[in-house]
């Protein structure tokens, strides 16, 4: 239950994976990897981690990632595939879906609606 005060031992544990997964983007990042790297076990890291960021850190990773999949496509003008590869997501088709289902439209229609905004 979120409104039960939140430990700082939790705070400080879910900091350090989001700092872990911000530096680690590039590539494919476990529950269990981030379990290991807090010191914590993965089911009580993703129930702290749930209850902090409202995400449980698979969604929170991918959100990440898609993000910068979306300031790559639009700032670095590559495809979705190379996109995907600097986020260390290789299946395309994975990505595809991932893209849409957090932003509602596929890649290549936020693409071009980025564009048609800055006209």
């Amino acid at each position: 239950d979120r409104n039960n005060v939140i430990a700082p031992s939790s705070i400080l544990y879910v900091n350090r994976a989001i700092e872990y997964i911000s530096e680690n983007l590039s590539r494919k990042i476990s529950v269990d990897e981030l379990s290991q790297h807090t010191g914590i076990s993965a089911g009580y890291l993703t129930i702290i981690f749930k209850a902090i960021t409202g995400q449980k850190p698979v969604e929170f990773i991918n959100i990440a990632k898609i993000n910068m999949v979306k300031e790559l496509i639009i700032n670095k003008n590559i495809t979705l595939t190379e996109a995907g590869e600097a986020v260390g997501i290789q299946d395309i088709n994975y990505l595809s879906r991932l893209f849409k289902k957090h932003n509602g439209v596929s890649a290549r229609e936020y693409k071009l609606l980025q564009y048609k905004d800055k006209e």
